[in-house]
């Protein structure tokens, strides 16, 4: 039994179950509370590819823009 927002082993005999890490609140009789492997859903995983590559693509074009603008950089005259 794992947490769904951090990944830590969660104790389901506790009187009130939250994860010791985020607080994030658990039902040990509803499987859909928790994560039965420490590893992210399949869309959580996409989200975090989505995400980094737009980040990644619109860093590639700020230094693309900052390389075009310094005299004798790419493209530069």
């Amino acid at each position: 039994m794992y947490c769904q927002k951090c990944y830590t082993k969660l104790d389901p005999t506790t009187e009130f179950p939250r994860c010791p890490r985020c607080g994030r609140g658990f039902d040990p009789a509803d499987p859909g509370s928790y994560l039965t492997v420490p590893l992210p859903g399949k869309w959580r995983i996409i989200l975090y590819v989505v995400v980094s590559t737009i980040i990644s693509i619109a860093a590639a074009f700020f230094v693309a823009l900052f390389q075009l603008r310094i005299p004798g950089g790419a493209g530069g005259h």
